[in-house]
């Protein structure tokens, strides 16, 4: 924890030196993210059921290696820009070198891809699961001879 309360220091005044807590900004980071990416999977998740993870963190970071984004991909990426830009501006990385601002937004963007990646497989097990018990409920229906007369 002591690293992230040195790389994310307030800003000097003169000698004495502001301190940001790390905690808090965590905490903020981690509500701005949550939301942004329950919407987007909310809105996303049939069609990234059958998707690679390549084709999810494209459409997160906005570039697409093999042509350009799908429409969907789009749709992802223009929800979770403004969500980028508020993270950076709560972590207040205006006097970082530019070189070291695109390490931690690639960071950023890395660590709401794994989350989205994470809710789609959380996702595809369920499915998998209840069609799994549907299975075994339709056999065993099948399975069951009439006794007596109703």
């Amino acid at each position: 924890m002591e690293r992230l309360r040195k790389i994310f220091k307030g800003k000097t005044q003169g000698e004495s030196e502001e301190k940001v807590d790390a905690e808090s900004i965590i905490a903020a980071i981690l509500k701005s993210s949550g939301s942004v990416l329950f919407a987007v999977f909310d809105d996303h998740k049939l069609g990234l059921v059958d998707k690679d993870t390549d084709y999810i963190i494209q459409a997160v970071c906005g570039v697409g290696v093999q042509g350009p984004l799908t429409e969907q991909q789009k749709a992802i990426h223009d929800k979770i820009a403004p969500a980028v830009t508020e993270i950076c501006d709560l972590m207040q990385l205006g006097d970082l070198p530019p070189e070291k601002k695109q390490v931690i937004l690639f960071m950023v963007r890395f660590m709401m891809a794994m989350k989205i990646l994470f809710m789609v497989e959380l996702f595809k097990n369920k499915i998998n699961g209840e069609a799994a018990l549907r299975g075994v409920v339709e056999k065993s229906l099948a399975g069951m001879k009439t006794v007596g007369c109703a």
